[in-house]
């Protein structure tokens, strides 16, 4: 949202069934836009993009841990280039994302992160010369 009480340009607010208001949880936005956010099932992580100072590129995915009421490091996932469309998966061990990176195959490609490992997975044959948009994590069992 980018309502006159917010903390930044824009913020990430949640809404629980059943409230009649929304609410940011402690220490998620910035003084700067936050947006894009994909909630694990349970609803513990939030994973984002903003463009607050201190991130590797002009912007960046983080994730938030709601239990903890904070940042998550994620080393090896963001680059110089630009970050966008997190999605994490049900069970928030997996984040698939779409980023601008100079060594990517197109403009936008599509990578896997695994968040326990704190690694990028191999994506081979998923992007193309083309732009790839919008990813989804589906884990099946």
């Amino acid at each position: 949202t980018n309502a006159p009480d917010g903390l930044g340009v824009s913020d990430i607010q949640l809404w629980q069934r059943g409230s009649t208001t929304a609410f940011a949880p402690p220490g998620l936005n910035s003084p700067q836009a936050d947006s894009q956010p994909s909630l694990s099932l349970t609803g513990r992580w939030i994973a984002f993009v903003s463009d607050r100072s201190g991130g590797a590129g002009a912007r960046d995915i983080y994730l938030y841990d709601q239990h903890e009421s904070k940042l998550l490091p994620l080393p090896g996932l963001n680059s110089a280039g630009q970050e966008q469309s997190p999605c994490l998966s049900a069970d928030g061990n997996y984040l698939a994302f779409v980023s601008e990176r100079l060594d990517s195959i197109g403009e936008r490609d599509v990578y896997l992160y695994d968040i326990a490992q704190q690694k990028l997975l191999p994506t081979l044959g998923l992007n193309s010369f083309r732009d790839e948009y919008d990813p989804c994590v589906i884990v099946l069992p």
